[in-house]
């Protein structure tokens, strides 16, 4: 017995160790300094929970949720229903199945840096979009796509849910080849076509993997920071900045750790939040 644990110690010691430098310890240090007021260079104030008692008043703070959950919202009423019909489709091809399967994933391989200058050039007020626009008779639909505050969080949000896709696709495409033949034959020889066969066998047999992609977009969502940094840096003003934007500008930008670091903790109680709300939902509906 005492032989197994040691051998069990040896193998998950690294891993522990590496989990706990890079996710326990920063998340711990981000609770600690969220508790004071700082600016990495005067002496640390202790001010508790003021941070905390300051972002329930802070309209900027108001502004990044609303951003956030306009990504949320898009990614989940967009890209997770383009995602479940690009599966199904791949689902039934026969011919080019390994080459469309590729061609879905290949941005998600693709550095964000890379895929946010792309669509700074795509977006540019001379640029590709705004021309075909104009080649097409739809001048009036031309934009300043990255610096009008009422279109530029849209146009952020567009290479993200095209980038990060082919993961849902992936996912959703794997459950469904985990289905039973046997049982798409029955319903085929039942006469059932491919819409009930999918909205009333595929769907819910693999509604597991459905939330799977449910929470990764929102955690995602929550997460996200490569896109609008490298594309506009949040701006105009705070039209484009999700909360991890808002945590960056305010902490390393204006120098306001503690601050930053309460934004922080409450992108953590956030996603947390959800997960433990979706998942008892998601439980109860398997056992109905």
């Amino acid at each position: 017995m005492k032989r197994n644990i040691r051998f069990i110690l040896i193998f998950t010691a690294p891993a522990f160790v590496i989990y706990t430098l890079i996710i326990i310890y920063p998340t711990v240090a981000c609770g600690y300094f969220s508790l004071f007021n700082w600016d990495a260079a005067s002496r640390m104030d202790l001010v508790w929970l003021h941070n905390y008692l300051s972002l329930f008043r802070d309209p900027e703070y108001r502004q990044v949720i609303y951003n956030t959950a306009m990504l949320i919202v898009e990614s989940l009423a967009i890209q997770l229903p383009f995602s479940a019909l690009i599966s199904f489709l791949l689902f039934r091809t026969v011919r080019g199945f390994k080459l469309f399967r590729a061609v879905y994933f290949i941005p998600v391989v693709i550095a964000p840096i890379a895929i946010g200058t792309m669509f700074v050039i795509f977006y540019n007020t001379d640029g590709p979009l705004n021309t075909l626009l104009k080649v097409f008779g739809l001048g009036a639909l031309q934009q300043r796509w990255l610096s009008d505050p009422k279109v530029v969080l849209h146009s952020v949000i567009f290479p993200q849910m095209w980038q990060y896709a082919g993961v849902l696709i992936m996912i959703l495409l794997a459950a469904l080849q985990s289905v039973p033949g046997e049982i798409l034959e029955s319903a085929l020889i039942d006469g059932a076509g491919s819409l009930a066969i999918y909205f009333r066998i595929l769907i819910p047999m693999t509604w597991e993997a459905f939330s799977i992609c449910i929470i990764l977009t929102v955690t995602g969502s929550l997460r996200s920071f490569d896109h609008p940094w490298i594309m506009t840096m949040g701006g105009p003003g705070l039209s484009s900045a999700y909360l991890t934007v808002f945590m960056a500008r305010t902490a390393f930008m204006d120098y306001r750790y503690g601050y930053g670091s309460a934004i922080g903790i409450s992108i953590i109680a956030i996603s947390l939040l959800f997960v433990v709300m979706f998942r008892k939902f998601a439980s109860g509906r398997m056992q109905a």
